[in-house]
């Protein structure tokens, strides 16, 4: 019995402090997102990727100038590991500390945008210039 114990605490420390995703190599992603040439302040960007069959997720809100940078949820860097990803990109999601008195921002993306049409490969050294210049 204090075999078995000892196993199952070892095999939850273990993944505890390792890690599902330990030695996994990121790559930093950072671009601009435009909606009509204007910087769309806000906007979260979402890339998920496509072998994962959508398992996880990596996501960042652009600034006042447009520029977002990419992390996975939870995560302590910033960077996504290399590979094909779908994207999807909204306005109508509210950032910080949110209840059900929190208002919903208004959607300014157009709804081929927020889908997850778009796709984007993410190279092994990363990138800052991963734009998307959307139109309505």
């Amino acid at each position: 019995m204090r075999a078995v114990s000892f196993l199952a605490f070892s095999v939850i420390a273990v993944i505890t402090f390792v890690g599902c995703n330990s030695g996994e190599t990121l790559a930093p992603v950072a671009g601009h997102v435009t909606l009509d040439g204007v910087p769309l302040a806000d906007a979260q960007v979402i890339f998920y990727p496509i072998d994962d069959g959508g398992m996880r997720a990596f996501a960042g809100f652009a600034n006042e100038q447009g520029v977002y940078e990419l992390s996975e949820a939870g995560a302590d860097s910033p960077g996504v590991p290399p590979g094909k990803y779908r994207v999807s990109i909204s306005t109508a999601v509210p950032r910080g500390q949110i209840d059900e008195l929190t208002p919903i921002p208004r959607e300014k993306v157009p709804a081929k945008y927020r889908d997850g049409a778009l796709e984007y490969e993410v190279p092994a050294s990363g990138t800052s210039d991963a734009d998307f210049n959307l139109e309505t």
